[in-house]
């Protein structure tokens, strides 16, 4: 077991899918391209600022705090994919759509 610095450093507060900093691009790309034409927050706000908040403040903060983000592990409950949300709109920005 290693110290709060090694866990911090090695970003394993935060899901897999969101430890690579090119991926949490992809990430926020994809939040702010399903969300900004219909809420309201998002008019002021760049996925940049968005990444940089969560990812950078929040979710570090939460990490150094004890807290994990982790997936549900609920059964029975259908969630969305978030690779297969994320290529879906990566796929549309690269259409240029």
């Amino acid at each position: 077991m290693g110290n709060k610095e090694d866990y911090m450093r090695e970003l394993e507060y935060l899901p897999e899918f969101m430890m690579d900093f090119h991926d949490q691009k992809d990430l926020f790309k994809a939040i702010y391209d399903q969300y900004h034409g219909s809420h309201q927050v998002l008019k002021d706000v760049s996925w940049v600022d968005g990444h940089q908040f969560t990812i950078d403040i929040f979710l570090w903060w939460m990490g150094n705090h004890g807290y994990k983000l982790q997936k549900i592990r609920k059964q029975g409950i259908d969630f969305d994919n978030p690779t297969e949300t994320i290529n879906h709109f990566d796929k549309i920005r690269k259409r240029g759509l």
